[in-house]
């Protein structure tokens, strides 16, 4: 990751500068001469026997996995994420509540006070009695991180080396960078360089991530559920879910919406319930009924 970003950084010192030093120059010629290396044949790469899923949610989420979830705002993406947070973490399928292994989480709330975070967690706890709180990590950080300024990156890390998770939930989107560069027309290039920082961050620590951003404003029935912002978005992740407000059935019941296509066959439900008094905190129903 840090050698990544230094080539990155002596790339953009030399772009940026007016009239680049030879010496710049040449190291960037340097680093982008191609060198003769050995190439992995056919055989030898099908070779390696890995092509059982390595579940965090069986038939759902899989190990190095990007998920993406949009909503309309105060809908509930954030109680959401928290609740499979703490599922995954305690050994409890989300949605099926049938038992699998405990696995462990960094949930990293970057736009709630930790009160609220508190609020939420506290009335779930009795659903998971005898687990191991160990497994669940929770850093809260109401202003934001910026990931495009190395001293966030590295508080990032700090964490993540330190509780080594299976999954890392994070979000929302907006609330993890800065403002656009000057001359980057739609954020385009700016988005790409946060999903580069994120694609680091889960290739070198092995986890999967799970991640909230806004759907565009319009009404709550019938707003675009694609992410809002740069078209980075509907691109990068494996599977991106919408929730769009079901209103023939009434509050707190959404559709469950794909709004791209999914790279991998899962078992994602397709519709989720909310806040049933005396309940399970998020009730899904599956295609053919049940849960």
């Amino acid at each position: 990751l840090a050698a990544s970003e230094a080539v990155d950084h002596a790339r953009d010192v030399t772009v940026d500068l007016a009239g680049p030093t030879d010496v710049l120059r040449g190291l960037v010629e340097d680093l982008d001469r191609p060198t003769v290396s050995q190439v992995v044949e056919a055989d030898e790469f099908l070779a390696v026997d890995d092509d059982a899923y390595d579940w965090l949610i069986p038939d759902l989420l899989e190990r190095g996995d990007r998920l993406l979830v949009t909503a309309a705002e105060g809908v509930g993406k954030s109680n959401l994420l928290r609740f499979m947070a703490l599922m995954v973490a305690a050994g409890l399928h989300p949605f099926r509540r049938v038992p699998m292994v405990p696995r462990r989480v960094l949930l990293v709330d970057v736009e709630n006070q930790a009160r609220k975070v508190r609020r939420e967690l506290r009335p779930w706890l009795p659903l998971v009695e005898g687990w191991n709180p160990g497994m669940l990590a929770i850093e809260v950080k109401v202003g934001g991180i910026n990931l495009d300024h190395a001293a966030d990156r590295g508080w990032l890390a700090g964490k993540l080396a330190a509780h080594r998770p299976d999954l890392l939930v994070i979000g929302p989107l907006y609330q993890l960078h800065g403002a656009a560069p000057r001359g980057d027309t739609g954020g385009e290039n700016h988005a790409r360089e946060l999903a580069r920082t994120l694609d680091r961050i889960r290739e070198r620590f092995g986890c999967a991530l799970l991640m909230e951003t806004h759907a565009p404003h319009g009404s709550m029935g019938s707003r675009d559920l694609r992410p809002f912002g740069s078209s980075v978005w509907l691109r990068w992740p494996e599977f991106g879910v919408g929730l769009r407000v079901d209103s023939d059935a009434g509050k707190g019941v959404f559709k469950v919406v794909h709004w791209r296509g999914p790279r991998d066959r899962r078992d994602f439900p397709v519709r989720l319930e909310y806040g049933k008094p005396g309940g399970w905190p998020w009730v899904a129903t599956y295609r053919g009924g049940g849960w």
